[in-house]
């Protein structure tokens, strides 16, 4: 499935030329050190060569670089294959439960024996909630598979999933009545197994009544019934009998820490709203509150990934989270070339916590995490000390990052007193941004926390030496982390969110499977292309919308927001030559409310503006996007005075423990 390799011996890529003069590499990795790769490249005769981790990480976040498995003659893996959302629905369901049975056994147990899975197997089973758990065999041949090829996904699918061939040797009707009488026994009444038995004769004796003597029904024995309880989930029996309050202190999972030993082996992700009012950077406009999505590395205690922007957590905040984390951060010194520092972490994690939010049960998530072998563990509800690095993130951000921010609002309304955050919010947006971005780097990964015993920085440099992060192909990466979506191929290609998606080889498609339903992804941050499945060919294709030049870097927010107002104002049945007209009109509604605002004054701003900073997609993430509603709101109406700036500026302060002189932040 998804090729993710460490840069460790014996790794071979592909290092694509970046200038006309270059020549495409094949490489194999050597040695590794703390900051150098010691490589041979295969297509030369054996040159060895060197080269800086941070050089082949820069290539890599560039699309620059393709693992190739098993060296140079193997097969190599096309970024655009299958992956597991393309299996039908009952298929995945088994991948994924095989996933969890191998990825929990693997933290308990070196030898995959009799003795040492038995045991454990029912109570992963209970936790999974799986009533036909496998046996020690089958899980040992399943980790086989995993192992010898390469940890991936695809090991754990194959053409031998397949229902099994045992058959009942009761009628249909025998087996309807034993599961009427297990019904009985899983009731608030709490019956013995022998009252359901009692139930189950009953049920049968009844029914031979009105039967011809050739015809009666076998009554199953005791033993039968008992044998088929005890199959069923003790948790969902005990629910059923005494309540799942009681059921859920009974089967709590009592475990012990996760010993750590290497970066990203375990990562804590969580979303707050900052303690903080930004303004648009041309308008100087209340935008609102960001929401901060943010990850942490439990063993180095360093950030390893943000995500920022104006939408309500969601499956789209922990996808560009992801990108966060997973790309090299190398554009970020490039965008802002003050920050002293490199910000050092990427790379695939390994288990991924979360707290119970909606959004972190999305089945997209699940099978997104399955793709990417990362493991999730939840954390119980109103237990958020279980997670309490990141919680302790936020309170550092808060307390030491934005208290001398002007602008800076209060969790607690009783420290609020007369201070008006809209009026005092004089942060723009790219300014905080840059400011939140050197604090990361140049601050918070350079100075001690967790009580002076641990520098994130020269932590994380440790815990990669042994084992470096996983990487993976970031052509890939845009597929996995799209949203799957099916429609009807028909004449004119794809149609979703009433936009065309069409090409040469989706027409060819279609001529070869006719007008039939695809499966495909999309990126609901841009419209501008989808990937749809080909099936017979079991790999992806890059399909731009009809309208490229409208749909490109368009968001499905803007667009609903586009239709919804091509209805009302325009037309009542959808026309896509209205909804293009109808962007330019909300724009010009902007530029005129934005000059309405600045003739009533601020009150009432700060709500419309936020809405209006997601109708900018006005967010910024550590993959290199950044966008503003500056550029959909038209030209400035009123440049402040270079006096405000000027005394803007002087309103930044800072007070960190680290010297971080920034001078003209605005």
């Amino acid at each position: 499935m998804t090729i993710i390799q460490r840069f460790t011996e014996g790794t071979v890529f592909k290092l694509f030329p970046q200038t006309d003069n270059d020549e495409e590499l094949l490489l194999r990795v050597e040695s590794r050190t703390d900051k150098q790769l010691e490589l041979t490249n295969l297509l030369q005769g054996g040159i060895r060569l060197s080269r800086s981790i941070e050089e082949i990480e820069s290539s890599l976040a560039g699309g620059n670089i393709e693992f190739v498995i098993n060296g140079p003659d193997s097969q190599e893996e096309d970024p655009l294959a299958e992956d597991l959302a393309c299996l039908p629905k009952k298929h995945r369901e088994k991948v994924i439960l095989r996933f969890k049975y191998i990825s929990k056994l693997r933290q308990k147990v070196e030898a995959w024996t009799d003795k040492k899975l038995s045991p454990l197997i029912p109570e992963i089973a209970r936790e999974l909630n799986d009533s036909n758990p496998p046996s020690w065999r089958t899980l040992a041949r399943w980790n086989e598979s995993y192992s010898s090829n390469g940890q991936t996904i695809r090991a754990l699918f194959s053409d031998q999933m397949k229902q099994g061939n045992w058959n009942s040797r009761f009628s249909d009707e025998v087996e309807a009545f034993i599961k009427d009488a297990i019904e009985t026994y899983k009731t608030k009444e709490r019956i013995s197994i022998q009252e359901a038995w009692h139930n189950l004769d009953g049920y049968i004796t009844n029914s031979n009544k009105n039967r011809a003597k050739d015809d009666q029904l076998e009554i199953p024995c005791y033993d039968v019934l008992r044998k088929r309880i005890k199959a069923e989930s003790c948790y969902e029996i005990m629910v059923a009998r005494e309540g799942k309050r009681k059921a859920d202190i009974e089967f709590a999972t009592v475990g012990k820490s996760l010993k750590l030993e290497r970066a990203l082996q375990r990562v804590e992700v969580d979303h707050t709203k900052l303690d903080v009012f930004v303004v648009d950077d041309e308008t100087y406009l209340p935008l609102g509150r960001p929401w901060l999505t943010t990850s942490i590395d439990a063993l180095s205690r360093s950030i390893t990934g943000i995500y920022i922007g104006f939408h309500p957590p969601s499956f789209l905040s922990l996808t560009k989270l992801l990108k966060s984390i997973i790309i090299p951060k190398t554009h970020i010194k490039e965008r802002y070339p003050n920050i002293e520092n490199t910000w050092i972490c990427s790379g695939v994690p390994e288990l991924f916590v979360f707290d119970n939010g909606k959004e972190f049960w999305s089945k997209d998530l699940e099978i997104v995490l399955a793709e990417l072998n990362i493991q999730t563990q939840y954390n119980p509800v109103q237990k958020p000390w279980l997670k309490g690095k990141i919680e302790r993130l936020y309170g550092t951000i808060n307390k030491k990052l934005l208290v001398n921010l002007p602008g800076k609002t209060f969790s607690n309304i009783f420290e609020k007193g007369d201070y008006d955050p809209e009026k005092n919010a004089v942060i723009t947006f790219s300014t905080f941004l840059e400011i939140l971005y050197t604090w990361i780097v140049d601050v918070y990964q350079q100075q001690p926390v967790a009580k002076g015993t641990i520098i994130p920085d020269l932590a994380w440099k440790e815990g990669i030496l042994d084992f470096p992060p996983r990487h993976v192909d970031p052509k890939r990466l845009d597929i996995i982390l799209g949203r799957t979506k099916y429609s009807k191929l028909r004449r004119g290609g794809v149609q979703y969110a009433n936009l065309h998606y069409d090409s040469d080889e989706l027409a060819n498609l279609r001529g070869r499977i006719g007008s039939t339903q695809v499966m495909y992804k999309v990126d609901p941050d841009d419209l501008g292309h989808i990937h749809v499945f080909d099936e017979s060919k079991r790999r992806y294709i890059k399909v731009l919308a009809v309208d490229h030049d409208y749909a490109n870097g368009l968001s499905e927010w803007q667009h609903k927001v586009h239709k919804k107002y091509a209805r009302k104002y325009i037309r009542d049945k959808y026309k896509h030559d209205d909804v293009v007209a109808a962007r330019d009109a909300i724009q010009e509604l902007v530029k005129r409310e934005i000059e309405n605002w600045e003739n009533r004054g601020r009150k009432g701003k700060a709500g419309a503006t936020a809405k209006a900073a997601r109708y900018g997609k006005v967010a910024d993430d550590s993959t290199g996007s950044l966008t503003d509603i500056a550029s959909l709101a038209g030209p400035l109406q009123q440049n402040p005075s270079e006096q405000q700036k000027t005394d803007q500026k002087k309103e930044v302060k800072t007070d960190w423990d680290t010297s971080t002189d920034r001078s003209g932040w605005s």
